[in-house]
């Protein structure tokens, strides 16, 4: 029999009597678990196995069929509910690495991972991927910090749950940034890469050199919104104000934004 996990636009009103649990944050999920988020709620599932799925909207999503029964997964909504694209973490392999200085890589396949340590910068320079399928992974934004700026030139990139103090560029294709906190600006120069759950306290710029097929959900942005291509698709982003210049957004400054859409009106023809 095939068992639906079921979720959808009431999901954090029923996950504490089924199987997922409300964490109020998007905290990395463990070996063989699946978060899902990104319409500003999060739940976390063990991931399903053989037949099984989790129902979210209108699908049933079985995200072992892409990313394998052991590895960390997240599951990505928009705001209305619907599946938008699911993301793999490795499991397994995953440990906690000592970073100090810069990180630069040109091989395939380097994965970056943070401790859960609240003790400063684990990076203090800046990191760069020119390899394909780079992963940095954190353990959330408030213990996991890069204190310099990230660079993505390579493809199929993953980036999550990290505190960047300088600038993100991401110029590869289909890259994923997901549950993170950037500082400084935010520029995406490829094709076909995705932002979930991110706050940028400078600019954020999506459409460079004519690139396409950009996602923006769930984001808050400072300064200023640019989302210049067609092809771009947004979900429930919104611009704030950091008033009181603590680099957090606080409640009151997340309930007094605005929200955007895409294309925005400034780069609308």
């Amino acid at each position: 029999m095939k068992m639906r996990y079921l979720i959808g636009m009431a999901i954090l009103l029923v996950v504490g009597a089924g199987c997922g649990d409300d964490t109020g944050t998007a905290r990395p999920a463990g070996v063989g678990q699946t978060v899902v988020t990104g319409n500003g709620e999060t739940a976390i599932y063990d991931t399903p196995t053989g037949d099984d799925c989790i129902e979210i909207g209108s699908q049933c999503v079985s995200p072992q069929d892409e990313c394998g029964d052991d590895a960390r997964v997240d599951v990505i909504v928009d705001d209305s509910g619907e599946y938008v694209d699911t993301v793999c973490y490795p499991g397994d392999e995953i440990t906690h690495d000592e970073h100090k200085g810069s990180i630069k890589s040109d091989e395939d396949g380097t994965v970056v991972v943070l401790d859960g340590k609240d003790d400063g910068a684990d990076i203090t320079d800046n990191v760069e991927f020119k390899g394909n399928d780079g992963v940095l992974y954190g353990q959330g934004e408030d213990v996991s910090v890069v204190r310099g700026n990230v660079k993505v030139i390579g493809n199929n990139a993953a980036i999550r749950g990290v505190r960047i103090e300088g600038s993100v560029d991401l110029e590869g294709n289909d890259g994923r940034l997901t549950n993170c906190v950037i500082e400084g600006n935010l520029h995406i120069k490829g094709n076909g890469n995705m932002v979930t759950n991110c706050i940028v306290f400078g600019d954020l710029k999506a459409g460079y050199a004519d690139a396409q097929d950009t996602t923006l959900i769930g984001n808050y942005v400072q300064k200023d919104f640019r989302a210049e291509h067609e092809t771009t698709v947004c979900s429930g982003n919104f611009e704030f104000s950091d008033k009181n210049e603590n680099v957090q957004l606080d409640a009151s400054e997340a309930d007094d934004a605005d929200a955007v859409s895409c294309p925005t009106e400034s780069d609308a023809q």
